[in-house]
């Protein structure tokens, strides 16, 4: 599935919810779906050039798992924050795994042909 910074995800936890949204506040989560399934983005280098909120800082794998940032994020920001508003707010700098980006090539390329 390609998808861009301002895509609805379909799918997860997260559903319905804006892609670049997602990114700011918990880039972990966005991290793992390029590793762990077929998606890929298709403007990732913007995305790379933005600092990030990461409102989980270095437990966000926790919330996951525990899903207390999906219900966070629908209470309090997906309904009364858009992400064209706040997509240069970050103040820290994210890094996708190298494996993230290798996967995210490899499946960009099927929608390229």
């Amino acid at each position: 599935m390609l998808l861009h910074s301002n895509s609805r995800l379909t799918f997860g936890k997260y559903q319905g919810m804006n892609l670049g949204l997602i990114y700011l506040l918990s880039p972990s989560y966005i991290n793992w779906i390029l590793e762990e399934t077929r998606c890929c983005i298709g403007d990732i280098e913007f995305l790379k050039s933005l600092k990030v909120i990461n409102k989980f800082g270095n437990n966000g794998h926790l919330a996951h798992y525990a899903d207390i940032d999906a219900e966070e994020f629908k209470e309090n920001w997906s309904r009364k924050v858009d992400f064209e508003d706040v997509k240069f707010s970050g103040y820290e700098n994210f890094f996708f795994s190298d494996l993230a980006l290798n996967k995210n090539k490899e499946n960009l390329i099927w929608f390229l042909v």
